[in-house]
């Protein structure tokens, strides 16, 4: 494992790009609003790594990389036209994003915490997601997502906690496991009355809207 980056500050906003990172350990490493374009990483740790303000263009990829104990909240990273394979998350808060058209394939996430994440456009095929999600949603058909099982292929949600407005617009969870305990049916509601295809957590109110 490369150690050359662990623990280091990098200058402000330093611009990388067509590179490939293989077997870095970025734990405690200060991006400080780096600029990435068109990386791959592959067996890579970003453990307490400090991500605020980074940016990430252009289809990146990570390959069994670690990401420990990470804020995830305000920085791109990985969260347009992305590709994550073989990867694990274990203590991240991701909260207030949108994922773009990003490819989630064989991934694992552990003691999570999602809120106000935008997953339209994005597909999740064999992982599993543990943690507490809230004001989450996953799109079935949007923009290149051909297919009702495509934004939701084979994903377990057995150690997650549902909150409130969990939304799955015209996904089919037929190949998904629910929250331990739970079914779908019941922890779902259609929150239009007028539109069987959404289904919602939404609140404690269960309110039904019309869909305009």
């Amino acid at each position: 494992m490369n150690e050359t980056e662990k623990g280091k500050k990098w200058p402000l906003k330093t611009r990388v790009a067509f590179q490939v990172f293989e077997s870095y350990d970025f734990t405690d490493t200060d991006f400080n609003s780096a600029i990435f374009e068109q990386l791959t990483f592959k067996k890579c740790i970003f453990k307490r790594s400090k991500l605020s303000g980074t940016r990430l263009f252009y289809n990146a990829q990570f390959e069994d990389c670690a990401f420990i104990d990470l804020n995830l909240s305000n920085t791109t990273l990985g969260s347009n036209n992305a590709k994550y394979a073989n990867c694990s998350f274990e203590k991240c808060i991701f909260k207030g994003k949108e994922f773009d058209d990003t490819e989630f394939i064989d991934c694992i996430f552990t003691k999570m915490t999602f809120s106000k994440i935008n997953f339209n456009g994005s597909t999740f095929k064999n992982c599993e997601i543990s943690g507490k999600l809230d004001d989450v949603s996953f799109n079935g058909m949007y923009n290149i997502n051909p297919s009702k099982d495509a934004c939701l292929n084979n994903v377990d949600f057995s150690g997650s906690t549902f909150g409130r407005y969990v939304t799955f617009y015209n996904c089919d969870l037929s190949s998904c496991i629910p929250p331990e305990g739970e079914n779908f049916d019941q922890l779902l509601y259609q929150i239009y009355s007028n539109n069987s295809g959404i289904l919602s957590t939404g609140d404690e109110d269960k309110i039904v809207l019309i869909k305009r």
